[in-house]
């Protein structure tokens, strides 16, 4: 039986970011799917902002993509479908990365106050921005950057 591996991501700002070229988009992640089936894993496309593909994949659509929604459409996915990768698709305009407080920050010393990541997503705990509550990652994710 193959492997479960799941992309994610928002369609609403794909097509916002690409404009008539988001189809080009959607055709080239339809062919790294079609390439995943010959080696054995069964690839799915969700975008958790348009229904009937949050729907299909046993989940709710978001109105809005936000990091909370982002969190929990994944998080919800996975509870659901418990994939064996999930892979987001886009850089942060498209799907976002959590903001975590920074444990190091210190005013004199760093000027970031909050670090974009992924690692919430790699967890099943629940949203949150203190990056101590995502210790123990349950989850193989990766990301897809694009332009």
């Amino acid at each position: 039986m193959p492997s479960l591996k799941v992309i994610i991501s928002s369609k609403k700002n794909l097509q916002a970011k690409y404009g008539k070229d988001f189809q080009t988009v959607h055709n080239m992640l339809a062919e790294l799917v079609k390439a995943d089936s010959q080696r054995d894993l069964n690839t799915q496309i969700v975008y958790i902002d348009e229904p009937a593909s949050a729907s299909k994949a046993g989940i709710t659509a978001v109105k809005t993509v936000t990091r909370l929604t982002a969190k929990r459409a994944v998080d919800a996915l996975c509870k659901k479908r418990t994939p064996a990768y999930i892979v987001l698709f886009g850089a942060g305009d498209v799907f976002p990365f959590q903001e975590l407080t920074n444990p190091c920050y210190s005013p004199d010393s760093d000027d970031d106050q909050l670090v974009p990541s992924d690692l919430p997503y790699a967890c099943d705990a629940a949203y949150n921005k203190k990056i101590s509550a995502f210790t123990g990652p349950t989850r193989v994710d990766g990301r897809i950057p694009d332009i």
